[in-house]
């Protein structure tokens, strides 16, 4: 029996620990997602060692324990190779914190061959589906004027700007500067800052006729997007995540193809980067931290590579 934890009374405090971990979380600054996702991959594993005998038999967190959890994840779950490095990704935090307290001998990770991140091209709307999504949205129907322009403004501003979900949602008033043509994300992933301009063409147009519409509604809330009903006052009153999953979820049957929000995003970056090139200014515009995160999108472009196969001539 390998057992890595120091103290064995600590296998019937499990949750102890893991309650630990997220405040120490919580106090490092990571965002809620982050800290959801370090939650779900370790009550798995948790909950794998206790239902599996082997695995238990191993010992509590032992490198055998955790090899048989990949592997089941492997031959019974049919992860993918993304899903097996998010796995070890959520993991390796909370043994290196667990390894810091004492809490465990060693981590277990460390003795692993660690997954490659997989490179996928991030998939994106072609064209003619971003044409339809624009006209759905345009004629989607709702029974208050001021819902159907949050709807447009909110698919808007992530096709010509390409922010995450939660950065839409945290978007205060003073954040759209429509005088200056700038939006302003005040923490980011990372909690990184970054400026984001305005589109003036499409984006601005719906930018304006949704804070009008707003105005006349006398919503004084700080929060940029609003629910349809609810609080006016400036502290509440801000949208919810799942008013967003349900506008998607809502395009998704009109339209019959897969959209997300995430989806847009990968959209706005690849139609940037097949129109521009630019892939360091789109890692400021996307809020990336490393260079290589934005480069999985010269993976996904098409449109230069026809370009440069067609500009060579040997006749």
């Amino acid at each position: 029996m390998n057992e890595q934890f120091i103290d064995s009374n600590s296998l019937l405090n499990k949750k102890e620990i893991l309650s630990e971990f997220i405040s120490s979380q919580l106090l490092a600054g990571r965002s809620e997602k982050t800290i959801q996702n370090y939650s779900h991959t370790i009550n798995q594993l948790n909950d794998f060692i206790d239902n599996n005998e082997q695995a238990k038999n191993q010992g509590f967190y032992s490198l055998e324990s955790i090899e048989l959890f990949f592997r089941y994840g492997i031959l019974e779950r049919n992860w993918s190779k993304y899903t097996i490095w998010t796995k070890y990704k959520n993991l390796n935090p909370f043994f290196k914190w667990c390894e810091q307290k004492r809490k465990v001998n060693k981590n277990p990770l460390s003795e692993m061959v660690k997954p490659k991140m997989p490179l996928q091209a991030p998939k994106a709307l072609n064209e003619s589906e971003v044409n339809s999504l624009i006209e759905a949205v345009m004629n989607f129907p709702t029974q208050y004027r001021f819902t159907k322009l949050r709807n447009i403004a909110i698919i808007f501003i992530i096709l010509y700007t390409g922010i995450r979900r939660k950065e839409l949602l945290d978007l205060r008033v003073e954040d759209v500067d429509m005088l200056n043509g700038f939006i302003r994300i005040e923490h980011g992933k990372g909690d990184k800052y970054r400026e984001i301009p305005i589109e003036q063409k499409t984006l601005k147009p719906a930018l304006i006729s949704y804070l009008d519409y707003r105005h006349k509604l006398n919503k004084t809330s700080q929060w940029f997007f609003n629910g349809t009903f609810g609080n006016h006052s400036k502290d509440n009153n801000k949208l919810t995540a799942s008013a967003i999953d349900r506008l998607f979820r809502q395009l998704r049957e009109m339209l019959n193809y897969k959209i997300s929000a995430h989806r847009l995003r990968h959209t706005f970056a690849t139609f940037l980067l097949d129109n521009t090139g630019d892939i360091y200014t789109l890692k400021e515009l996307m809020g990336h931290t490393k260079i290589s995160t934005t480069c999985i999108y010269l993976k996904s472009t098409r449109k230069k590579k026809v370009e440069a196969i067609n500009s060579i001539s040997f006749v």
